[in-house]
């Protein structure tokens, strides 16, 4: 019977690999966690909302590594006593990403060390958690980029990438001139 269950098993794996269910192969933990008055429906609920948990996580970490923060930051680290004129519920507005559904721009103007990247982080992180794409880069790196992509017959590749951005953030503007 042990190799019986162990090809039983594997036929799991199998399955699971092939209909792309990775969490399916941790049913045995599913099993172990049931109480004597659950059914197997019960488990099958249990394992479909651990694959969709798990799914939902990668996704965000997907959408925040694709996005190539420099650092993260959240919106809840930030000190709000940076902003002079800012109160914390337009923050909060902000963080409802309306903005981005809506097409607007956020224009960030100020001196150095006023907390505008860490701001500008904060809602690249949250329009992640809400499913958008995002695009983080300096001015000096997308410069560089487009020109790079120009150079190599690859510019309608980027600016497709860029295009299809929910949210495309541009830190450090002033820093560089343009050509």
């Amino acid at each position: 019977t042990t190799l019986f269950r162990s090809a039983i098993h594997e036929s799991i794996k199998l399955y699971a690999k092939i209909l792309k269910l990775p969490t399916f192969t941790q049913y045995q933990d599913a099993i172990r966690q049931l109480k004597p008055s659950m059914g197997l429906d019960e488990m099958l609920l249990e394992l479909m909302k651990k694959e969709c948990h798990s799914r939902q996580d990668n996704q965000l970490k997907r959408r925040i590594h694709t996005a190539h923060f420099p650092v993260t930051k959240t919106l809840e680290e930030l000190d709000m006593s940076c902003f002079e004129n800012i109160e914390s519920t337009f923050i909060q507005q902000l963080a409802s990403c309306d903005f981005i559904k809506k097409r607007r721009n956020i224009v960030m103007i100020g001196p150095p060390g006023t907390g505008k990247t860490h701001l500008a982080i904060g809602l690249g992180m949250k329009a992640c958690a809400c499913g958008f794409r995002v695009i983080f880069r300096t001015a000096a790196t997308i410069s560089t980029e487009l020109c790079e992509a120009k150079d190599n017959y690859k510019l309608s590749k980027l600016e497709n990438t860029i295009e299809k951005a929910d949210l495309l953030i541009l830190d450090e503007l002033s820093y560089l001139g343009f050509n």
